[in-house]
This record gives C-alpha cells, sequence and structure tokens, in this order.
C-alpha cells in the first residue's frame, strides 16, 4: 500500500489525507462558456465496454454519469457497470500514472487554472477489478490541506470513476496576494506552539512534527474565511491527553487558524494498566496469547479487542487497524490529568496507535468505536469537524455496533439492539435507531441538528460531530434493520451487506473533507462496485431520501435524435427513454421532451417522469 513519501512519522503519513479546499471563481465558467461544457459533454461521453464479451454489441455505450459543483467544474463522475473510460496512457502503465495523467489532461474540467497546481499519488489500493488511487493537490509543490481527488482504475486502465475535492481559485496566491514564502520562521511557531502548551500545562513534556508548510482553504469544510500559508505542526504529550493536537499557524501573522485533537472520545494485542493514573502506557498485564491476567477490564479489552480484528478480517478482508497486522495497543483504567480519576471516558490517541480506557469503560461497541477511529485515520481521515467530522464518528458508532451485535458478549436485546455503550455504567451514549432519544438529529432538517460553525473546537464539538453523525447512523440502521421513517419505507439488507457498503466508501470512494453530497454519491457508487441489485439500490436511495442527504438529478429526452453527442444533459439530451433509464440513479427526474416514445422497457428504478412542451406518450 502506497504511503505518502515525505520522510515524517505520523505527520507525513497523515497529510494528504487531512482536509479538502474548494473556493471556485464563476468567472471561470463564464469564461469557458458553452465550450466548456461541451468539453465535458465530450468527456463523459467516451466511454467503452472494459470487456467486449461482457455486453451487447449493439447496445449503445452509456456516458458516464457526473455532478458539477454549483459554478459547473466536475465534482463527481462515474462510469456504468461494466464500462470505462480509456486512457490516453500506454498499456501497463501504473495505476497512479494512470489516474495522476487522467485528471492532469483533464484539469481545467476540474476547475484547475493556475499551472502552478499539480497532482501527486499518496495511496494505493489494489483490488481485484480497479485500483483506487488518491492524490493529493499542491500549489508550487505545497500540499494543499487534504485538497484531493479519488480516482478509481479498471483492471485494463481506464477510468471507472473520479471525485474532487480541490482548491480552485488560487489567484491569491497567483498574483501574491498572500505570498508563498513564510514570514515566520519554523523555530518562531514550535515557540508560539510550546508557549500555548505551557499556559495550559506548566511543566508539560510535549514533542512535535518538524512544521510542514501548507495551504488552507476553509471554505471546503462549511467555513468562511480566505486560504492562508499556514505551518502544520502535530504535537504529542504522554500525560495529557488534551496537548495530542494537529496545529495549523499562518505563516505570515501567528494565528491559530486550527487546532484539531489527535484522540478521538468514545492480531497482535498488548493491554496495559494504568491502575488509576496517567503512566502511559502502563504496566504490561496481558500481551498476545497469554491467559487471562484476572483483571476484568484487560481481559474484556483483550478480548473485544480480538472481536473487532475479527469483524474487519471476516467482513473485510483487512488486517488489523492499518491493514498490516500493525499491533493493537490498549490501556485500562487510566486517569487523564484534566479529569476526575477513575476518568469516565474512552479515546483512540492516533500518535500512540492506542486505545485508552477509563476504569470500567471498556464495553465491546466502545473498543470497537476506538479501533474505527484508527481505521478512518488510515483511510479516509475525514477531518474532525462538522459534517467531515461527523460522518468520521458515524463511522465508528456503526461499525461499533455490529461488532457488538454479532460477537455474542453483553446484552444485545431488542430495547437495546442499536444503542452505543449501553453496557456502560453510566448508560448509552447514542441512539442509533432513534438519534433524538439522546438529542441528535436523525435526519439532516431535523431541528436538532448542529449548523456548521467557521470556527471549530472542542466547546462547540468540532461543529457536532457528537450530535450531527446522527443522520448516519439513523441510515445505517435503516438500511440494516429496516423501517418506515419520514414518509418512506426502508427495507433491511442485513449487517453483513451494510457493512461491505460502508468498507466500500471509507477505504476506497470518499475524501477527508466529504459533506454529505460526497457521502450520498459515494454510497451509491460503493452499491454499483459492491453489486447491489437494482432493488437494493432503489432502497438505498429511500434510505438517503428518508435521512434527507439524497442528491437527484435532472436527466433529459427528447426523442428526435438530431444531437450526436448525448449525456442526458438539458444540452445534450438522450434520443430514448431507454438510455434515460439506464443512465438514471434511483431518484433522479426523467423530463421528457413533447411526443411518442414507442418502446417497450421495464421502469426498475424509483424516476420521476416530467413531461415538457406538451403531451408524452409512452409504450407500444
Amino acid at each position: 500500500m502506497m504511503k505518502h513519501p515525505m520522510p515524517l512519522p505520523t505527520l507525513a503519513r497523515r497529510l494528504a489525507t487531512t482536509f479538502v479546499a474548494g473556493l471556485v471563481g464563476p468567472a471561470l465558467v463564464t469564461a469557458y462558456g458553452q465550450d466548456f461544457q461541451e468539453q465535458i459533454a465530450q468527456l463523459v461521453s467516451r466511454v467503452e465496454p472494459v470487456d467486449t464479451n461482457s455486453v451487447p454489441p449493439d447496445r449503445p455505450p452509456p456516458p458516464a454519469r457526473y455532478f458539477t459543483t454549483p459554478e459547473g467544474y466536475l465534482r463527481f463522475m462515474s462510469a456504468a457497470q461494466g464500462y470505462h473510460l480509456p486512457s490516453s496512457a500506454p498499456s501497463n502503465t501504473p495505476p497512479e500514472s494512470v489516474a495522476r495523467m487522467f485528471i492532469t489532461n483533464h484539469a481545467s474540467l476540474f476547475g484547475v487554472s493556475s499551472p502552478q497546481v499539480a497532482f501527486q499519488p499518496f495511496k494505493l489500493r489494489p483490488g481485484t477489478n480497479r485500483t483506487t488511487v488518491r492524490l493529493q493537490q499542491t500549489y508550487a509543490h505545497i500540499p494543499v490541506f487534504a485538497a484531493q481527488v479519488n480516482v478509481q482504475v479498471s483492471a485494463r486502465g481506464g477510468i471507472v470513476n473520479a471525485s474532487s475535492d480541490i482548491a480552485r481559485n488560487v489567484e491569491v496566491f497567483d498574483t501574491g496576494i498572500v505570498s508563498i514564502v513564510p514570514t515566520l520562521a519554523p523555530a518562531t511557531i514550535l515557540g508560539l506552539i510550546h508557549t500555548k502548551a505551557e499556559t495550559r500545562h506548566p511543566g508539560a513534556q510535549i514533542t512535535n512534527s518538524p512544521p510542514l508548510l501548507s495551504l488552507f482553504f476553509p471554505s471546503v469544510l462549511s467555513a468562511v474565511g480566505p486560504p492562508r500559508l499556514v505551518w502544520l505542526v502535530e504535537t504529542a504529550c504522554e500525560r495529557f491527553l488534551g496537548l495530542n493536537e494537529r496545529w495549523l499557524i499562518d505563516a505570515h501573522s501567528g494565528d491559530v487558524v486550527r487546532c484539531y485533537p489527535r484522540y478521538y472520545y468514545a492480531l497482535d494485542r498488548r493491554i496495559y494498566d494504568a491502575d488509576n493514573t496517567d503512566a502511559s502506557p502502563g504496566d504490561l498485564v496481558r500481551a498476545e496469547g497469554d491467559p487471562a491476567c484476572g483483571l476484568a477490564d484487560a481481559d474484556n479489552a483483550y478480548d473485544y479487542l480480538g472481536d473487532t480484528y475479527d469483524f474487519y478480517d471476516t467482513h473485510h478482508g483487512r488486517d488489523s487497524i492499518d491493514d498490516d497486522g500493525m499491533t493493537v495497543e490498549a490501556t485500562v483504567r487510566y486517569c487523564d490529568p484534566d479529569y476526575p480519576c477513575p476518568w469516565d471516558n474512552a479515546c483512540w490517541v492516533s500518535w500512540l496507535n492506542r486505545i485508552r480506557f477509563g476504569q470500567g469503560c471498556v464495553a465491546d461497541d466502545v473498543t470497537a468505536h476506538e479501533y474505527t477511529h484508527g481505521v478512518t485515520d488510515d483511510e479516509s481521515n475525514l477531518a474532525y469537524e462538522n459534517t467531515s467530522g461527523a460522518i468520521n464518528e458515524s463511522f465508528s458508532d456503526i461499525w461499533g455496533e455490529f461488532v457488538d451485535l454479532v460477537n455474542g458478549h453483553g446484552d444485545d436485546s431488542p430495547a437495546v439492539r442499536w444503542l452505543i455503550g449501553e453496557d456502560l455504567a453510566g448508560g448509552s451514549l447514542r441512539n442509533m435507531q432513534d438519534p433524538t432519544a439522546t438529542g441528535g438529529p436523525d435526519r439532516r432538517g431535523s431541528p436538532s441538528y448542529v449548523p456548521a460553525v467557521d470556527s471549530p473546537d472542542k466547546d462547540n464539538d468540532y461543529g457536532g460531530v457528537h450530535s450531527n453523525c446522527g443522520v448516519c447512523n439513523k441510515l445505517a440502521y435503516l438500511l440494516t434493520d429496516g423501517d418506515t421513517f419520514n414518509g418512506y419505507t426502508i427495507s433491511g439488507v442485513g449487517i453483513a451487506a451494510v457493512a461491505n457498503l460502508f468498507y466500500e466508501v471509507q477505504v476506497n470512494l470518499l475524501n477527508s473533507g466529504a459533506d454529505w453530497t460526497d457521502l450520498y454519491l459515494a454510497l451509491c457508487e460503493a452499491a454499483v462496485n459492491r453489486s447491489w441489485s437494482i432493488g437494493r439500490r432503489n432502497n438505498l436511495y429511500q434510505a438517503c431520501k428518508a435521512v434527507e442527504i439524497a442528491q437527484e438529478r435532472d436527466v433529459y429526452v427528447d426523442g428526435d435524435g438530431s444531437n450526436l453527442i448525448q449525456t442526458g444533459s438539458e444540452s445534450h439530451p438522450f434520443h430514448t427513454l431507454g438510455q434515460g433509464v439506464d443512465y438514471a440513479f434511483p431518484g433522479d427526474t426523467l423530463h421528457l421532451d413533447a411526443g411518442s416514445y414507442d418502446e417497450t422497457l421495464l421502469m426498475d428504478k424509483t424516476l420521476w417522469l416530467v413531461p415538457q412542451n406538451g403531451s408524452v406518450v409512452l409504450g407500444q
């Protein structure tokens, strides 16, 4: 598995999957005009079968589906199952080079206008039929804080799909309004950080990564503010959990732009006991293969980490948190000096690759929740604020509850089936079946939904990450067990199918600054990648509609056959209703130009049909 090439320990491994950027300029699309839209239409129409023997020879290839930003740039594109966009790269070109060449060749369609912008592969995940390549955007060789493109390359070297979360309007750097030469030296930045740490915890011993110059665009994470040149620094402290942070410091003013936690609250195993102190890691009380040590928290942690490892291995073929067999460590009976002891919490500490449990806080769903924070760190690395942070928390809840429901431990009766932490002495933390029962939203339009904040911090829960996770939690419940909610009836498809759907999203499709639209598009694509039937895909749409994250499209059909390029857009409509039905995602609206569509076809998707310019006659 390809990792970020920069020789910095945690920082380099995580940098490329931390943030996304996306201030865009409407003037760019206006400048391209109709010709720009023609280029997109031509690109998505250049599909071909991955295997010519797998599709009928007389069937016209469906164009790639695509979504654009409000300004008209490509945001997401996906070839239909069995098709890809051929690459101009020579045969046997490595997938990472194919992906990079594709994005570079079509950079303007994705909204890139500056010659200073480039894309570097930083992670590669091979698969049976496709390889996932993650690309990091750079500007003048400076990484743009988690601006990413995710590309899946077919076994024959074509483009299966691509999604982009990138900085588009970089004019402030092109023109020199904001200099890319830092005013403040790394030593000054480290002095500022250490002074702040000393103020919070006098005498605390912290270590830090070397400062790394980066560019930061706040708009991608639903925040406002100007682009900045920043120094990125990660700090670590064994004793004080709150000093394990990721800092972004303005390289000119020294202002703290962001300060994210590197710990998240609630096989080769090593279990330590801190004996209600802040010792780290504490005394080793049980290692892999050892018999039970007699300390209930330690033995439970050992068992539940094993349950979680087994779930990921059985359902996803994943070997430990990093998918490379890393040792899984935990400290039990840990006390954070900032809180009363015994400490009533648990957390994943990313720089230590270790879970810490307060006394009595070792539960199976809590253990799998924290373990999954480690998986998220290693894969999509969803930024811990606003929507992306809520999705991050929800992923941990989803796998936490799935492990809880299949491992045979604890109380899994219907009354507590979807509660997170029901076995804790203090009671459950969240209710995935009914997030409103614990004060969270169960849909985007809920009055309990926490609006995005521009200055995320601990006091506002980084934009409500532990609350808004209820939206995705409710979605997982609906898909797994089925229910009627918000006017929609959803059929349950079971734990295995839903776990595999979300795993495909987590490891292969989602970028670090994802919002609800990104999640919806990734779920739709994951359903195709996992060969879900059209019935299940309809059901997925109903569930996404119920929690109000679905993003339907308008697909156009004119029936006159005069347009040469057909993409289903208003300017390039399809000729037949059948093409529109094949192309559409469940939930899309088909706009039919007046006339007769003398076709026999099966309408097997949830679609809206809207006539235009007169009456429409369907069928033979």
